[in-house]
């Protein structure tokens, strides 16, 4: 696996976390997810910032459920293939604001829409591709704010959503909400910034 990454590039650090966890680690919000998802049955599933393919990771038995991945990222979906073989035509790398969904049962959005220029409308983009749920992981407060942001030709967003628009958005679409807190940090709600970095653990 070594090859897909120089160690002298970057993102070689979190490249090496992904890589040990792919094989070491079951995710927390994974568990968490697929099992609101047994509750509705779902089965035609798009996973939007699919990363090496985490989500599917977790599904025990994968040939239960139509799975496809987005990844702006290649070496990770190559990373994922290596393991996860038979998903070499079940995903698409690009930037997910601009390409296009597939229409699905439910769409899984982990840790994406918070570094998003505009993340209410990719909210909409798959809410309209999506038939029956949304589950959308991301960080709530009483109102939107740009928590980090990095170099200005280049910015990095950490966006914090407001939870009242936020809900007033699903609802706009035909969408009713529940907000559930998230095991993986520990019910956590509040950012903790350090030296201006931004902490927070969550496996």
């Amino acid at each position: 696996m070594n090859n897909l990454l120089n160690y002298k590039s970057e993102g070689y650090k979190q490249f090496k976390i992904y890589e040990y966890r792919i094989d070491n680690v079951n995710l927390t919000w994974v568990k968490q997810v697929i099992k609101l998802l047994k509750i509705f049955k779902i089965k035609k599933i798009n996973d939007i910032g699919c990363n090496y393919f985490q989500f599917y990771k977790g599904l025990k038995i994968k040939k239960e459920y139509n799975y496809f991945g987005y990844d702006i990222e290649e070496k990770y979906i190559k990373l994922g293939l290596l393991k996860f073989p038979e998903l070499s035509k079940n995903y698409q790398v690009g930037d997910i604001t601009k390409i296009s969904l597939r229409k699905c049962d439910c769409s899984i959005a982990s840790a994406i829409v918070e570094h998003v220029k505009q993340p209410y409308k990719l909210i909409e983009k798959i809410c309209k591709s999506s038939k029956r749920i949304v589950v959308i992981r991301t960080y709530l407060g009483i109102k939107d704010e740009i928590i980090i942001k990095k170099n200005s030709e280049n910015p990095y967003y950490f966006n914090q959503l407001s939870q009242h628009k936020i809900t007033k958005t699903f609802k706009s679409l035909g969408f009713h909400s529940m907000i559930i807190l998230d095991e993986a940090t520990n019910f956590s709600n509040t950012f903790k910034i350090i030296n201006q970095i931004h902490k927070r653990k969550c496996i």
